[in-house]
């Protein structure tokens, strides 16, 4: 009974379901207008109804500066490639919020206009202490089981 699994290899996913946000990747060109606080009218393929939600915040730098294989732009290369830069946007609750899922297909449509700071800053807070707290080691004050350091410094000692 039970299988083996090579060292290294993810066994297990996890997500905290009180952190679901979508983050669309817009292209440079499509950014002018796009404020943190602004409208989004959210579609997902899973959902005969859109969702509403508001931007977060626009990434200061394209999705390209962290990939795994950054573009190499040589001088001389006059071929532009469109970039593309990361926005999070924070989805309404409503009945339907349990029913999401990690992982789905959505687009987006963005109202562009000046937007609201201070619901955004107040918004991406919000999201930051999830994130930290969901992300924090786990801390539950159970005495240590034999076989660890601290349960074996204890069997040592009379």
């Amino acid at each position: 009974l039970g299988d083996f699994a090579p060292a290294g290899s993810p066994l297990l996913s996890m997500y905290n379901s009180d952190l679901l946000y979508v983050e669309a990747n817009l292209e440079e060109d499509r950014l002018p207008g796009v404020e943190p606080g602004n409208p989004v009218r959210i579609e997902l393929d899973a959902f005969a109804d859109p969702f509403r939600g508001r931007v977060v915040w626009v990434n200061k730098s394209t999705g390209a500066q962290f990939a795994l294989m950054p573009r190499n732009v040589v001088s001389g290369e006059f071929t532009r490639v469109v970039q593309r830069v990361p926005v999070r946007i924070q989805i309404e609750r409503d009945d339907r919020w349990p029913r999401l899922r990690a992982g789905l297909s959505a687009t987006v449509a963005i109202a562009h206009g000046p937007g609201d700071a201070a619901w955004a800053a107040s918004a991406a807070r919000a999201m930051e202490e999830l994130e930290a707290r969901y992300n924090a080691p786990e801390t539950s004050g159970e005495p240590a089981r034999d076989g660890d350091a601290a349960g074996m410094a204890r069997a040592a000692t009379p």
